[in-house]
């Protein structure tokens, strides 16, 4: 498949199919890179015809924290960050043209959506290499691992630990090797919680 064609169809997928959210307008974008307002309005206006409501609501907002379940922090190797040129940038350094996964993206992926199914000779990726991407050891890595089983059709065990082990390290985030990785709010565990989940308490 060509770059340009493979790049536009993970990124459709990514975002309409699977709830991804764009790269650039993850909360912790602005740390990384600010836009240049005025000539990111002028260049989508100009370029795609893009209404000043389009372009803040796929350019340049963010979303707040408190709106997620977990996110992780800027990827600037992600499928889903769209590529601008150095001038729509205040620091002049444009963004790069992605074409596959990142292993970020893989290990979203593979935390949220497992295939029970993948052959280990085909492909690398498991939940239990997607926790070792990402710094996961020890007692929770294990809790993970042990979560993913071919019964639970939903994956609600792999996510519930995964979700305890990110409220286990820190109510609001974790800290892994490479920096912020998982933040979380506690609302799906309390609502787990409030619906009796067995998962709940053999996690706890």
């Amino acid at each position: 498949m060509p770059k340009l064609l493979r790049r536009v169809y993970y990124q459709a997928r990514m975002h309409a199919s699977l709830a991804f959210v764009h790269e650039h307008q993850v909360p912790e974008r602005p740390k990384h890179f600010l836009f240049h307002q005025t000539k990111v309005d002028k260049y989508y206006r100009e370029e795609l015809g893009m209404s000043e409501e389009d372009i803040k609501i796929n350019i340049t907002n963010t979303y707040q924290p408190e709106t997620f379940e977990n996110y992780s922090p800027f990827d600037p190797h992600s499928i889903t960050l769209y590529q601008f040129p150095g001038h729509l940038i205040q620091n002049g350094r444009g963004t790069p043209f992605n074409t596959d996964l990142s292993d970020i993206d893989k290990t979203v992926l593979m935390l949220n959506y497992a295939r029970l199914d993948i052959d280990p000779l085909v492909s690398r990726w498991s939940v239990s290499y997607a926790a070792d991407v990402i710094g996961i050891k020890g007692e929770w890595r294990e809790k993970i691992v042990v979560a993913t089983h071919p019964h639970d059709v939903l994956l609600e065990a792999q996510r519930v630990a995964f979700i305890c082990f990110a409220l286990h390290c820190d109510q609001m985030y974790v800290d892994l090797p490479f920096g912020r990785i998982w933040v979380y709010t506690a609302k799906r565990l309390e609502h787990l919680r409030a619906e009796g989940s067995e998962i709940i308490s053999e996690l706890e």
